[in-house]
């Protein structure tokens, strides 16, 4: 079978001719109307999209997907020859900065040109969506100081003060605020996680992840230090071998310093205190 063609204006390099309309049904049907692997590629970011930014707005405007919060445009999200533009309005103040800078979009535009699935980073990605969402979109008037507007602020030890609330969205909003080489530790650990404990529950709770099973409580979390940072295992006496770290009745720790971990055995014992009763409800 042939191979479906490209768009002209998809060969020529340039964004879908598709007219500007504001709402979820034309941005679906733009992306419904790409070839592969630009439509799986658009698909799997506007539903990391949805998922990671409540009260999430689509438009068409300028041949792509354009995503915002409410008051401007955030990110936006095109069908080209070869690749997909994923592309950060105010992308040169995110931490870390996107790689691509697009010609033509605005001095402060960065982003990333994936070309194929396995090419999309989406623990990234959604760090970026939530930094971004928390700046002025696009169009936007002018914003009064509000919390919303302001990074979070870095407690003793550089440990991010992000309010309590559930879901994946409030974690990765607490280590996309991580400052340094931690930020990349706590990111590895989030990745880890679900892979060795499917279906795990996330949330924040006094400024640290937590991460539990459902009816079992929480059975680890990650909280961040001046030179290290720290995973609990809240039944980790009942690990084997135990944690070095910590004297409570029950709990133990590693601290995880900027030369690394040892993967193997924290998965080990991620895997173990995962089936155990946890701590507390969740």
């Amino acid at each position: 079978m042939a191979a479906a063609a490209l768009p002209q204006s998809m060969v020529t390099g340039k964004a879908s001719p598709a007219k500007p309309a504001v709402g979820d049904k034309p941005v679906f049907a733009y992306i419904a109307s790409l070839p592969q692997p630009q439509r799986g590629i658009a698909e799997r970011i506007d539903a990391l999209a949805a998922r990671t930014l409540p009260g999430l707005q689509r438009s068409i405007k300028w041949g792509m997907s354009y995503y915002g919060v409410g008051d401007g445009w955030c990110f936006c999200c095109g069908g080209f020859d070869g690749h997909v533009k994923l592309m950060f309005m105010n992308g040169a103040a995110l931490d870390p900065m996107p790689p691509v800078t697009p010609v033509a979009m605005g001095k402060s535009t960065r982003g990333v040109e994936p070309r194929r699935l396995r090419d999309l980073d989406e623990s990234q990605i959604a760090a970026w969506m939530i930094q971004v969402a928390a700046l002025p979109g696009a169009g936007a008037k002018k914003r009064k100081s509000s919390t919303r507007t302001a990074k979070p602020r870095l407690l003793a030890g550089g440990n991010p003060q992000v309010a309590k609330a559930d879901g994946d969205t409030p974690v990765q909003a607490y280590i996309a605020a991580i400052p340094g080489w931690k930020r990349d530790v706590a990111r590895r650990l989030d990745g880890i996680i679900p892979e060795v404990a499917p279906g795990v529950r996330k949330a924040v709770r006094w400024n640290s992840a937590m991460y539990g099973m459902a009816g079992r409580g929480w059975f680890a979390s990650v909280h961040v230090f001046t030179h290290y940072v720290k995973l609990t295992f809240f039944a980790g006496t009942s690990l084997a071998p135990p944690p070095a770290g910590g004297s409570a009745k029950e709990a133990r720790w590693i601290d995880i310093g900027e030369q690394g971990m040892d993967e193997a055995q924290i998965r080990r014992w991620l895997r173990q205190a995962a089936k155990l009763p946890g701590w507390g409800k969740n």
